[in-house]
């Protein structure tokens, strides 16, 4: 199979550790495990000591109980049966797009977006169009500029939400109105969602896995959660045929994603309201600095 470089990836790698003053940092302030153990009130001796004194084997193959529970709480109408673990969001999305798209295929992306999301079909041999996302219209979806490239023949439409780089977050209406054009095609909806819950405000962040049969999203610990080093992530689909395909064809490249990256997610994720809260006033903190720089600048 012919690739095209991961352009944003390759450039991240070449400059973010040589950088003084990282900038383009693309999660939240990391945290450490002792600041993850002080910020939930965990016992980290009896932590450490239960994990310490597990074997470490392949784990549980489709998921640890207790993180795929958690995993579902984010969302309204998730079990834990509907989650598939992944090595990242990026393991995620490579996933769903070459287990659904083969070639002749026709797929529609938005862009800007994550290179995954258009790239990854055009490399399984599909027929990609392009929704160029508009900076005049903030860059959201434009839903009758969207209607008018999906066909009957549309197998996948994909979207990110928030929007990434762009940080254009769809409304609930929005994505009802995308989630339509989805349906009354028949098409699946992929939605990168790794950003989600990382808002401005408080209200609860819509998801299309919620709102469409046919959805499928993906998700991890890096961005929202300041655990890129789990290297752990997630699928979602309610199809049960689709989620056995997903894990068929992740036998061939991850087996499991680890007890040690689910056991620390399980327990970010049962704190989630206090490791969400620092985030949110991280990122709102940052954005007023932002602005404020911004407004003084005369260009």
């Amino acid at each position: 199979m012919q690739i095209k470089d991961f352009a944003v990836e390759q450039w991240m790698n070449e400059w973010e550790t040589k950088c003084t003053h990282n900038v383009a940092e693309t999660c939240v302030y990391s945290l450490t495990l002792d600041q993850l153990f002080e910020h939930t009130n965990t016992d980290k001796k009896a932590w450490l000591d239960s994990l310490c004194s597990r074997r470490f084997t392949y784990g549980d193959i489709e998921g640890q109980p207790g993180f795929l529970e958690r995993v579902a709480r984010l969302y309204k109408t998730v079990e834990p049966g509907h989650i598939v673990p992944t090595h990242g969001a990026t393991g995620a999305n490579s996933l769903v797009i070459s287990t659904l798209v083969e070639p002749g295929d026709h797929v529609v992306s938005v862009k800007p977006t994550y290179q995954q999301l258009y790239s990854i079909p055009e490399m399984c041999g599909a027929k990609v169009d392009i929704l160029q996302l508009d900076r005049k219209n903030g860059y959201h979806v434009d839903v009758d500029a969207l209607d008018a490239l999906v066909t009957d023949d549309t197998k996948l439409i994909c979207i990110n939400n928030p929007d990434n780089p762009t940080g254009a977050l769809l409304d609930t209406d929005t994505l009802k109105a995308i989630v339509e054009v989805a349906r009354k095609h028949d098409a699946w909806l992929l939605c990168d969602e790794v950003y989600r819950l990382l808002t401005q405000t408080d209200e609860y962040s819509e998801s299309v896995i919620d709102l469409y049969d046919k959805a499928i999203v993906t998700a991890s610990m890096s961005k929202v959660w300041s655990f890129a080093g789990l290297r752990l992530g997630w699928a979602v689909t309610k199809s049960p045929e689709l989620r056995r395909a997903l894990l068929s064809h992740r036998d061939y490249n991850l087996i499991s994603a680890g007890i040690f990256s689910e056991s620390v997610a399980e327990l970010i994720l049962g704190n989630a309201s206090v490791i969400l809260e620092r985030s949110r006033r991280i990122v709102r903190q940052n954005l007023a600095v932002l602005e404020k720089w911004v407004e003084s600048e005369p260009h």
